[in-house]
């Protein structure tokens, strides 16, 4: 297995003595005053040789003992006695090794043979983290995630108020059937959990800050106290902290946008951006970061705006995985049912399988995701989208066809069937009603609205294992294969690129995403392919840039931009201009 290597773990908060049946973390000594031991049930993030260290750290403040010991217990079988001499001042420090695996393991500090301190329950494992809005959260709306595991653990509260958060600092088994509540992890972060105990046998933490119907701006790291918990950002910070998984936490589940599904989508990759810097800094071991595309039908009227930046995203950054939600089942247009959020945690447990653990089950299970799509004929009656995988052509579903959820240039009905290729099933053809204009392609709804109009509930691109395809967005049409597939193959894969508004009726604003310092030139270009001006032209620093671009001169119709990136290739994109 692959794993990354963890420094070893300190534990540095200092505990005074007291009477052990009203503080359970105080030693049973009144001579002997540890730092931070460890409590019940509690969770040490592994390291790169399966392992955690457990440092028992303090000092013994009367001359009257010669030495200090731990005694380690597996399932209840003794396993080692670590001990050390003291000399005064007596200042000690033991280091027991747990293994990761499904073993508790009980722990017993003794001055000479007196009981100092006794935890129990403890375990090394790895450790997740969770956030985002309402399906980050995803409540048990039908009592049914009752169930819980001594392998699967949380720490704290994930209540959204600042008090209780900072008061609650005890281990727990967590638990999925309330929400904002002591050791709550979601209905499909404890199926999540299991998956990884059942397929990789180890025990794991993990930790859910999620917060219903907040925008991404209020996710937002407040940089001058990180772990402030009056902040959505800073409880969960405050948590991984005081139960000493901060810096050993792999990797961060993000299920949010929703509540940006509006004018403002335009600032949510900038936004992402910056809460990845700080993730990285404030989770120094992370290794990925699963974002889930939104589901068509919650939001408001910019949805497949917001989709298209959200899969986009997992482009841009070589540790961001994006994963589809459309084709998953159980819910109500926006949130999920016990069995919805099942099928959510099992979809996105297979790429993090491959990328945490190794995993040897790789074919089929990311979302597919556009390449390039192109008119096949000369008289552009017909146009073939190209997946990065083989997909699934749908029968019709409840009465609805696929063909109706294709939009060229924003409007349905141009398509009359379509199909997979069987000698090349990564493509779908579409057979338009006729010669088309049409520079651009759409995959799914913006949205749906409630009364009249039915919640969509497919049908839906899928691959081989049913995973459905993310969502695209005004995606360019070319005019030839050789175009469409040279300029997808000469894409950087990790830079982003978006454009608002668009249509446009004056100006508009360019805004990409490089990853990193690069010499990039923006261009702007007529339909046709007559070159207009340079936009941007020099080295820029890493992150999120808008180029604001002045069109009051050129008149209606179809323009192209091209941001080409020194070494890795050029990304192209499309504004309307509209009087």
């Amino acid at each position: 297995m692959l794993f990354r290597a963890l420094s070893v773990l300190s534990l540095s908060v200092a505990l005074s003595a007291g009477p052990a049946v009203a503080d359970p973390g105080a030693p049973l000594r009144q001579d002997v005053t540890l730092t931070s031991p460890p409590r019940n049930l509690q969770l040490f993030p592994r390291g790169a040789d399966d392992s955690c260290t457990v440092t028992i750290a303090g000092d013994v403040v009367l001359p009257s003992s010669d030495s200090i010991h731990v005694e380690l217990y597996k399932d209840g079988q003794f396993v080692r006695r670590v001990s050390t001499p003291l000399t005064y001042v007596a200042h000690f420090s033991l280091d027991p090794k747990l293994h990761a695996e499904l073993a508790e393991y009980d722990l017993t500090v003794r001055l000479n043979e007196d009981v100092v301190e006794e935890a129990e329950s403890l375990a090394c494992g790895d450790v997740l983290l969770i956030n985002g809005q309402s399906n980050a959260k995803a409540e048990d709306y039908e009592g049914l995630a009752t169930s819980r595991s001594e392998w699967i653990r949380s720490f704290g509260t994930s209540a959204y108020y600042s008090i209780p958060c900072a008061e609650d600092t005890f281990w727990t088994l967590a638990q999925a059937e309330t929400t904002h509540a002591h050791g709550a992890i979601g209905v499909w972060g404890m199926e999540l959990g299991e998956q990884i105990v059942q397929n990789q046998g180890v025990p794991v933490c993990i930790l859910n800050g999620a917060v219903g119907s907040t925008s991404i701006v209020m996710h937002q790291r407040n940089d001058s106290d990180p772990a402030n918990t009056n902040f959505v950002y800073g409880r969960l910070l405050y948590r991984a902290i005081k139960a000493g998984v901060a810096e050993g936490a792999r990797a961060l589940l993000w299920h949010q946008g929703e509540n940006d599904a509006g004018p403002g989508y335009v600032e949510y990759a900038g936004r992402f951006a910056a809460l990845r810097d700080d993730w990285s800094e404030d989770y120094p071991s992370l290794e990925r970061i699963y974002l889930f595309q939104i589901r068509p039908g919650c939001g408001s009227g910019y949805q497949a705006e917001l989709r298209e930046v959200q899969r986009t995203l997992g482009d841009t950054y070589d540790d961001v995985q994006a994963m589809a939600t459309a084709g998953l089942g159980d819910h109500d247009g926006c949130h999920y049912g016990y069995d919805g959020y099942n099928q959510m945690a099992e979809w996105i447990y297979r790429p993090a399988a491959r990328d945490l653990y190794a995993s040897t089950d790789t074919v089929a299970i990311l979302p597919p995701n556009v390449q390039a799509a192109y008119y096949s004929t000369p008289a552009r009656d017909e146009v073939v989208v190209l997946f990065d995988q083989p997909v699934v052509w749908p029968a019709d579903t409840l009465g609805a066809a696929m063909k109706d959820y294709f939009y060229l240039d924003g409007l349905s009905g141009s398509v009359d069937s379509g199909y997979a290729d069987p000698a090349k099933p990564e493509q779908i053809h579409l057979i338009l009603r006729g010669p088309s204009a049409a520079s651009d392609i759409t995959y799914l709804p913006g949205q749906y609205y409630n009364g009249t109009s039915r919640i969509y509930e497919g049908p839906w691109i899928r691959n081989a294992r049913g995973v459905g395809a993310l969502s695209f967005f005004e995606f360019i049409i070319f005019d030839s294969a050789a175009t469409a597939v040279a300029t997808a193959a000469e894409t950087p894969g990790k830079v982003g690129l978006t454009s608002y508004p668009n249509p446009s009726n004056s100006s508009a604003q360019i805004s990409f995403t490089l990853p990193r310092e690069e010499h990039v030139r923006l261009e702007l270009y007529t339909s046709s392919g007559r070159f207009v001006r340079t936009l941007v032209d020099g080295r820029e620093r890493r992150g999120e840039h808008t180029v604001p671009v002045e069109m009051s001169s050129l008149p209606s119709g179809v323009f192209f931009y091209r941001l080409v990136i020194g070494g890795e290739g050029a990304r192209t994109g499309k504004i309307v201009l509209v009087r």
